[in-house]
């Protein structure tokens, strides 16, 4: 056990197990382990980018979080599970708390929104939709027995004008279901 300041120019080995009861600072190294570590907090801080990591797994950042293309995040879960794509945002649980999403907005006249944005063009560029783009879709798939692939339900936005333009879209809203012992679900 090490209960002050440790400086070492080298590698600190220890067999059976090291403790080190104080606060250790690696400045700009790296520390790196072939085992397990038990570490209380973690802190990381460069400027105003700061980020730790507590004892019970909380996890803070102080400012935005981004997840790249291609990488997904899963609340309740270890890994993600497919419906007809395999969406990279998962939320999965067995009860209804820990399978719910809350969106809530407080304050005089703050409700809460979801926005579903539609373009033809690259992220962060603008192209205008055409008559019948999809704008926004909600889907359902209950467990049939086989997979989470079966559509039995949708409700989505579309265009429903054949000549859009800058401030003035028309849209239709369109709901689909499945009927009882059929496998696609008819536009209602």
């Amino acid at each position: 056990t090490i209960g002050d300041t440790v400086i070492t120019d080298g590698v600190i080995t220890d067999a059976s197990g090291l403790s080190i009861a104080a606060a250790v600072d690696l400045g700009s190294n790296t520390l790196t382990s072939t085992g397990s570590m038990q570490i209380r907090t973690i802190d990381y801080s460069d400027g105003d980018n700061a980020m730790t990591i507590a004892d019970g797994g909380s996890v803070t950042f102080a400012q935005d979080t981004f997840i790249t293309n291609g990488m997904g995040l899963v609340v309740g879960h270890t890994a993600q599970i497919a419906t007809e794509a395999t969406p990279e945002t998962q939320i999965l649980g067995t009860g209804s708390a820990d399978s719910s999403l809350l969106i809530a907005g407080f304050g005089s006249n703050i409700p809460p929104r979801i926005h579903f944005v539609s373009s033809d063009a690259a992220i962060g560029s603008n192209d205008i939709l055409e008559d019948n783009d999809l704008i926004g879709e909600l889907r359902y798939y209950p467990d049939d027995g086989a997979d989470y692939a079966t559509r039995a339900a949708s409700f989505y936005v579309e265009v429903d004008d054949v000549s859009p333009e800058a401030g003035g879209v028309g849209t239709a809203f369109v709901w689909k279901q499945q009927a009882g012992g059929g496998t696609t679900a008819a536009r209602e």
